[in-house]
C-alpha cells in the first residue's frame, strides 16, 4: 500500500515544499539524534547504573535494630518468672571493614514462688549497655568485599556509558549508509537530467535537419529511443529517492513526504602520514575497550576478594559495656552494678579450600583473557585505520583519474559533434560518444562519494564525527505522580 502511495506521488506530479535547507551528514545526524527514541534508553541505562553506587555505600550507615517481648517461665520446684523486655541497638561498618555495635536492654522481672505469692515487694530491673567493636585481621580485612562491589558499581556504570556510546556510533554508521546511498541516488538522477537535456537538444536539431533532408528518420528514431530509456530510468531513480527520503525523514521525527535537499560536503583529505595519531584517538575513543578495560578491573578485583576468601578467618574484637541490676524483696533493697570490659579473638579456619581455589584460577583466566581481548581490540584498530587511509589514498587516485577521464569524453563528444553537423559520423556513434560522457561523470560523482564514505566512517572510528554534533543530555532526577520517570533535555 505504501509503494502504491510512493508511485502515485511520483506519476502525479506533486511538487513539495521549496527552500528547504540542505542536508550535509552533520546535520542529519543532529536531527537524528535529538529524535530517536532508542538514545533516551540508553541514557536511562547509565543512570540506572550510576545509582548502584549509592546503594553499595548505604551499607556504612547505621543500621537499626530493636526488639520487646513478655515471657512468662516456670518450674516445677522453683519460683516462676513475669519478665517484660525491650531492647534496641545500633551497628555500622566502617569503610575500613571494621564493625562498630551499640546495644542495650532492659527487662523488668516479677519473681513468684510455687504457689504464685511475689517473693519480690516491687520488680526486679536489669539494665545493660554495651559497645562492641571488631576488627579483622584475616579474611575480610581492608572490607575487600566492599571494594568488589564498589568496583562493580563504578564498571557498571561505565559499560552503561560504553553502550550508549556504541549505540550512537552504530547510529552514525547507520546514517552515513542511509546517506550515501541518497547522495547516490541524486547525483544518477542530476546525471539523468543532464543526458535528457543534452538528448533534448539533439532530438531538435535531427528534427530540424530532417525537415530540410539532410538527416534521416533513423537517426530521430535513435534519439528518441534513447530519450524514453533515460526517462524510464529517471522515473525509476525518482521513486528509488522517494523511499529514501521516507527512510531519513523517519530518523530525523520530521513528517513522512518531507521534502529534503541532499548536499554531499566537501571532502578532507586526511593524510597518511598521521596513521599513529589516529589509532590513538581511536584508542580513546572506542567503546569495546572501554567494555575490555571494564572486565579487566572486574578481574583484578575478583583476583584479590577470592584470594581473601580463602584466608582463614581471624577477628579481633573489643566490648565494653555495663550491667545495672536492682530489685526490692523481703529481705531489703539490692542493686548490682557490673562493669565489663575485655577483648576476645575469633578464629575459624576452613579445611578444604579447593572451591576457593577454583574460583581464584577463574579469576585469573578472566583477567588473562581481558588482557589478550584488548591486545586483539587494539591490534584491530591499527588494522583497521591503516586499512582505510590506505582505501582513502587510493580513492583519491581513482577520483582524479575519473576526472580525466570525464574531460576525455568531453572532448571527444565535442569533436564527434562536430563532426555530424558536417555529416561525417553516424548518429549512433553520436548517442554511443554521449553515453560514455554520461558513465563517466555518474563515475566521478560516484568516486567522490566513495571518497566520502571512507573518510567518514575513519571519523566515526576515531569519535571525530561528534566534534560538531550538540549530544542530548538527559535529567532523570525528575518524577512524575504516577511513578513514571521524565526526562529534561539539558
Amino acid at each position: 500500500m505504501v509503494k502504491r502511495s510512493l508511485i502515485a506521488l511520483l506519476l502525479s506530479g506533486l511538487t513539495f515544499q521549496a527552500g528547504a535547507e540542505p542536508l550535509t551528514m552533520e546535520l542529519i545526524l543532529q536531527k537524528v539524534v535529538n529524535h530517536y527514541p532508542s538514545l533516551k534508553i540508553a541514557s536511562m541505562q547509565v543512570e540506572k547504573a550510576s545509582k548502584e553506587s549509592s546503594r553499595v555505600n548505604s551499607q556504612f550507615g547505621w543500621q537499626l535494630s530493636g526488639e520487646s517481648g513478655l515471657s512468662h517461665q516456670t518450674s516445677m520446684s522453683g519460683p516462676a518468672v513475669n519478665q517484660v523486655m525491650v531492647g534496641g541497638g545500633a551497628a555500622r561498618k566502617l569503610s575500613s571493614g571494621d564493625m562498630l555495635t551499640l546495644s542495650g536492654s532492659l527487662s523488668r522481672d516479677n519473681i513468684t514462688d510455687s504457689y504464685g505469692i511475689p517473693v519480690q515487694m516491687d520488680p526486679a530491673t536489669n539494665l545493660s549497655l554495651k559497645a562492641e567493636y571488631r576488627r579483622s585481621l584475616g579474611r575480610g580485612a581492608d572490607n575487600l568485599d566492599y571494594q568488589l562491589a564498589n568496583s562493580q558499581a563504578e564498571v557498571g556504570t561505565k559499560m552503561a556509558q560504553a553502550q550508549e556510546r556504541l549505540q550512537y556510533d552504530q547510529l552514525a554508521s547507520q546514517i552515513l549508509g542511509l546517506y550515501l546511498q541518497a547522495v547516490s541516488t541524486h547525483k544518477q538522477i542530476d546525471n539523468v537530467k543532464a543526458s535528457i537535456k543534452h538528448s533534448q537538444r539533439l532530438d531538435k536539431f535531427v528534427k530540424s535537419r530532417l525537415g530540410l533532408g539532410i538527416s534521416e528518420s533513423k537517426d530521430e528514431l535513435q534519439v528518441d529511443a534513447q530519450l524514453k530509456g533515460l526517462k524510464a530510468r529517471l522515473k525509476g531513480l525518482q521513486l528509488q529517492w522517494v523511499q529514501q527520503e521516507v527512510s531519513l525523514n523517519r530518523l530525523m521525527g520530521l513528517p513522512w513526504d518531507t521534502h529534503l535537499e541532499i548536499e554531499l560536503a566537501s571532502t578532507n583529505h586526511l593524510q597518511h602520514e598521521l596513521l599513529e595519531s589516529y589509532v590513538e584517538e581511536a584508542i580513546g575513543h572506542s567503546p569495546e575497550l572501554v567494555l575490555i578495560d571494564s572486565e579487566l578491573k572486574l578481574a583484578e578485583t575478583a583476583i584479590k576478594t577470592k584470594g581473601n576468601n580463602r584466608k582463614d578467618t581471624f577477628d579481633l574484637v573489643g566490648f565494653v559495656g555495663n550491667r545495672f541490676a536492682s530489685g526490692d524483696t523481703a529481705l531489703g533493697s539490692t542493686s548490682i552494678t557490673e562493669p565489663q570490659i575485655g577483648i576476645r579473638i575469633e578464629y575459624k579456619k576452613s579445611l578444604d579450600h579447593s572451591g576457593y581455589d577454583a574460583e581464584l584460577s577463574q579469576a585469573y583466566l578472566d583477567r588473562s583473557i581481558a588482557l589478550q581481548k584488548r591486545e586483539d581490540a587494539k591490534e584491530t584498530i591499527h588494522y583497521n585505520i591503516a586499512s582505510l587511509l590506505a582505501e582513502i589514498k587510493e580513492s583519491k587516485t581513482a577520483y582524479k583519474a575519473a576526472q580525466l577521464s570525464m574531460q576525455s569524453e568531453q572532448a571527444k563528444l565535442t569533436e564527434a559533434e562536430q563532426r555530424y553537423r558536417r555529416g561525417r559520423i553516424e548518429i549512433d556513434r553520436l548517442i554511443q560518444f554521449e553515453s560514455q560522457l554520461t558513465e563517466s561523470k555518474l563515475v566521478v560523482a560516484l568516486q567522490q562519494v566513495e571518497l566520502t564514505k571512507r573518510e567518514q566512517q575513519l571519523n566515526i572510528v576515531r569519535g571525530a564525527i561528534w566534534k560538531n554534533i550538540d549530544l542530548p543530555q538527559y535529567d532523570w532526577s525528575a518524577q512524575s505522580g504516577d511513578g513514571q520517570f521524565m526526562s529534561t533535555a539539558k
